[in-house]
């Protein structure tokens, strides 16, 4: 779980604005063609955007990594 959380994070930091949307962080958490329960997928990104929020000083990167979580 905890590699996940790290690739969510990677993504939100590293992704260019345009393409960072809950679909691509959704696509993350697809591991052997499963999808992990709904609830597991939530807490992950979750995890994912508090660690990442801490890292993050641009306003307009914030913003958008802010609204992933009500997309998911």
């Amino acid at each position: 779980m905890s590699n996940l959380i790290t690739k969510i994070e990677t993504l939100l930091l590293q992704e260019s604005l345009d393409t960072l949307c809950g679909a691509s962080v959704i696509y993350l958490t697809i591991e052997n063609n499963t999808l992990l329960l709904y609830n597991d997928v939530r807490e992950i990104v979750n995890q994912a955007i508090t660690s990442s929020l801490t890292k993050i000083n641009d306003v307009e990167r914030k913003t958008k990594v802010l609204e992933i979580l009500p997309q998911v």
